[in-house]
């Protein structure tokens, strides 16, 4: 790799099963235009003296390429209308890092999903990240962008009580060795208990995408905290964030930690209840 790309910890270094990370830190000269490939996102980056150009596009397809910090074709910045951000002179080094959604994330299972009363299941739910890309030091956001672009949902009662939020499918994994390892999606463990007398038919699920920290395993997936949603009658239920998703004969480890939540932290805990997180 020439100088534009290199990174203070090499963010191109492969986990042990050959997936890349694309997030880190870079360094690009004056002039300097460099690509990047992550799933259906591509990404231009461009630095001159005094401005960085950042422009973006996403691709309809189904695609799991990862390219890093490749060269860069500067006649393609005005089709993929870059946004221009000027300083008194543009600092080179660069970041880019991982995030999750900004809104709740609200996920419908491909198939019909019921639970007993008295059982337990976890699932594991991915989703879209969000590449970050911050300028300088002290760093700069110049600009945040889906890697998938998802659809916009509400999720509510009514139109006056409710919340914009994202709209996803999800197959509802049982094991996370059967999710496909993915740079640009997050898997989020949801434990669900029904304390009910009744049958819990799943057709809708909100996940606090805003509440959870971000994380990534040994083997390159990408993990959210774990959310427990506890049925504890008809119409209530409560919604636990866990510290990381470490848990149980199923417990992800080795973990290192990628990105605080949006909202402020607070102590793994209960995150609301007597509210709508599921239809």
């Amino acid at each position: 790799m020439s100088e534009a790309s290199t990174s203070d910890h090499d963010p191109a270094r492969a986990a042990p099963n050959g997936q890349p990370r694309w997030w880190g830190d870079y360094r690009l000269d004056a002039g300097d235009c460099r690509a990047w490939r992550i799933g259906p996102l591509q990404l231009l980056l461009q630095r001159d003296e005094a401005d960085w150009r950042v422009a973006y596009a996403s691709s309809a397809e189904a695609t799991d390429e990862i390219r890093i910090a490749e060269p860069g074709d500067p006649a393609l910045l005005p089709g993929m209308s870059p946004e221009r951000f000027s300083f008194r002179r543009a600092d080179g080094r660069l970041t880019l890092q991982a995030r999750l959604a900004d809104r709740p994330v609200v996920v419908r299972p491909a198939d019909p999903l019921a639970i007993p009363p008295g059982e337990e299941v976890t699932l594991y739910v991915s989703s879209p990240v969000w590449v970050e890309v911050l300028v300088g030091r002290p760093l700069v956001s110049l600009a945040e962008i889906a890697t998938h672009a998802p659809s916009d949902t509400w999720f509510g009662p009514s139109t006056y009580g409710g919340e914009l939020c994202y709209a996803g499918r999800t197959l509802a994994r049982r094991h996370y060795e059967d999710v496909q390892v993915l740079a640009h999606r997050a898997v989020t463990p949801v434990e669900i208990q029904n304390r009910a007398e009744d049958l819990f038919r799943l057709e809708r699920l909100k996940l606090p995408m805003p509440n959870l920290a971000l994380f990534v395993a040994p083997d390159g997936r990408l993990f959210s905290d774990a959310v427990q949603l506890t049925r504890l009658s008809p119409h209530e239920v409560q919604v636990t964030r866990k510290r990381s998703p470490e848990r149980g004969a199923q417990a992800v480890k080795g973990l290192d930690r990628l990105a605080s939540p949006r909202l402020a932290e607070e102590p793994a805990g209960a995150l609301t209840r007597l509210t709508r997180w599921f239809e």
